[in-house]
């Protein structure tokens, strides 16, 4: 491209809504009468239950604790299932690799214990004992 073709402004003059007050003016009519219904449905809606519907800031919080809190439930039981399947899962696997490696009993016991060895317990492996 060019430098010119980049420099060059593109007209969005047929986007503009105040070029043609008829068409907006239609526009308009249409939306609200499309709306109208839904509009009605929710006066109706809000005139006796206005705590639910929006009354303040805590109404509104309080029509969506319900829900809120049966996700959360949801959520709660989704990931206990995900992690008790996962550990297991890691356990087998875990016990599967320390015997694939081929390592002294001391070590795959420490491995599997999941404990640091001791001094004693290197020496002891490192000159062939047991240590046991």
């Amino acid at each position: 491209m060019e430098r010119d073709e980049l420099n060059e402004r593109i007209d969005l003059s047929a986007l503009d809504p105040f070029a043609d007050p008829a068409a907006r003016d239609a526009f308009v009519a249409r939306v609200l009468d499309r709306g109208a219904f839904e509009l009605a449905r929710r006066r109706r809606d809000t005139a006796g239950e206005r705590l639910w519907n929006g009354g303040s800031v805590f109404g509104v919080m309080a029509g969506w604790a319900r829900p809120a809190l049966a996700a959360a439930a949801l959520v709660l039981l989704v990931s206990g299932y995900a992690l008790r399947t996962g550990r297991a899962q890691q356990q087998e696997a875990q016990s599967g690799l320390i015997e694939a490696m081929a390592l002294p009993s001391p070590v795959e016991q420490w491995l599997s214990e999941e404990r640091t060895p001791t001094t004693a317990d290197l020496i002891l492996t490192l000159e062939g004992g047991t240590g046991w």
